[in-house]
């Protein structure tokens, strides 16, 4: 398998991760007054070892969480 293929792999699979983790979020009820829901994603250790979340990051960027009524809090494991 070559390295290109591998990588292609985990990239879908954090996609399919990501979406998974969002549709579960938007499910629950939100008890806030900005009817945003609150949830937090755990990225890797290091902010600059994170590549594998740059889709996370962007979306985050452009305010697609917040279209979708999200407020994303991007944190990094200890």
């Amino acid at each position: 398998m070559s390295a290109a293929t591998r990588m292609r792999g985990l990239a879908l699979g954090l996609l399919v991760l990501v979406l998974a983790s969002i549709g579960v979020a938007a499910c629950g009820d939100s008890d806030n007054a900005s009817g945003t829901q609150p949830i937090t994603f755990m990225a890797g250790f290091r902010p600059q070892a994170n590549l594998p979340f740059v889709a996370v990051y962007v979306a985050q960027e452009r305010g697609l969480f917040a279209d979708e009524g999200l407020e994303v809090d991007i944190q990094h494991a200890s």
